[in-house]
């Protein structure tokens, strides 16, 4: 079940980029946010009561990993959603969520060559995807202006607000 909810907000927001200009905005929305709270909520998650128990309790390490993964990919989301959307804020969402969504690749890997369980590997590739796309598009925003005020087209603090006055 939450495989097939993943995969259906996933082809939501492909569909919704797709009508971008028509009315896909609103559900490109809905769909990213949806993905967002999905992992989210996903880092919180207890394993199901039907799936086989592993067969050492997970670590401390293995806890936090998983739950960076999960809120770092959710970060990630959200920030593809503001870039897509041209909505302020999306660099530091892109940069934060796709460093910490591709930093927790590798420890899993790792576990996953030990226990050779599925699901680690799944979860390496889908931090893979989310983490990457996030920091491909971080690199594709301009450059941050520089206003000495906060305030783009006022004048620098100090100097007069117009210069079309000659000078005596």
């Amino acid at each position: 079940m939450k495989k097939h909810l993943e995969l259906l907000l996933i082809g939501l927001a492909l569909v919704g980029y797709g009508l971008l200009h028509l009315w896909g905005g609103q559900l490109l929305t809905v769909a990213l946010l949806g993905l967002a709270t999905y992992y989210f909520l996903s880092a919180f998650q207890r394993p199901a009561p039907d799936q086989p128990a592993p067969a050492s309790p997970p670590g401390l390490t293995t806890i936090i990993l998983r739950k960076i993964g999960w809120i770092g990919s959710s970060a990630a989301v959200v920030g593809i959603l503001y870039f897509l959307r041209h909505w302020p804020g999306s660099g530091p969402l892109l940069a934060v969520g796709g460093c910490s969504a591709l930093m927790t690749t590798l420890p899993v890997l790792l576990q996953y060559l030990k226990s050779q369980d599925r699901r680690l590997l799944m979860a390496a590739l889908r931090a893979v995807l989310v983490g990457g796309l996030a920091l491909a598009l971080f690199s594709q925003l301009p450059p941050p202006s520089h206003q000495p005020n906060g305030r783009p087209g006022a004048p620098p603090t100090g100097l007069p607000a117009t210069t079309d006055t000659v000078p005596a």
